[in-house]
């Protein structure tokens, strides 16, 4: 199965809650981003390592340009919704997708066990990803379904045990395995 930090961007744009939709524009403007995280850090630095509070996008300040505010005086937090919507770096890309259509959102702020912030991942992100595994799939399944394979060769696909790719399978006990999974011989 992959995982969402398999896909997710390291590099997020961040800002305190408290900044200025002016603000927030030319961070998103500068880094050539379609969000900024918010987070709770007071001061210094504000990033990765900080528990994200919120997530400002393009529609936030279309928002306030709609409503006729003053974007250096208007705090975004003020915009946004009360709660983030994340998702924990060792979720499945598959789970994070559903949560995203289920809470509308075309981004989602990805954070540790501890909540703390690790990266973002976009439907783009998830969608460069999937033809990769639509591959990987049909490849296995060429492999059983048009030629099923001698038990004592090697095939590519993910393996039964960690759900990892390989290109290296080999059947052990009727289940293709990796060679980290079967402790055998690369």
């Amino acid at each position: 199965m992959v995982r969402v930090s398999e896909v997710m961007k390291k590099e997020v744009a961040t800002a305190r809650a408290t900044a200025s939709v002016l603000d927030i524009s030319r961070t998103m403007w500068n880094n050539k981003f379609g969000s900024v995280v918010l987070c709770d850090c007071k001061k210094g630095h504000c990033g990765n390592g900080h528990k994200p509070v919120g997530l400002a996008t393009w529609s936030t300040i279309i928002e306030a340009v709609a409503k006729k505010l003053t974007p250096s005086r208007t705090k975004v937090k003020d915009l946004i919704p009360r709660n983030v919507i994340t998702a924990k770096e060792n979720d499945a890309i598959v789970d994070v997708s559903r949560k995203m259509v289920k809470n509308n959102v075309d981004r989602m702020p990805i954070v540790d066990k501890d909540g703390k912030l690790v990266g973002i991942v976009s439907y783009k992100d998830i969608l460069a990803a999937t033809p990769e595994m639509m591959n990987v799939l049909s490849e296995k399944m060429k492999a059983t379904i048009m030629r099923p394979p001698q038990f004592d060769e090697r095939i590519s696909g993910l393996c039964e045990d960690c759900e990892g790719y390989s290109s290296r399978l080999r059947n052990v006990d009727g289940k293709w395995i990796c060679s980290d999974c079967g402790n055998m011989e690369s």
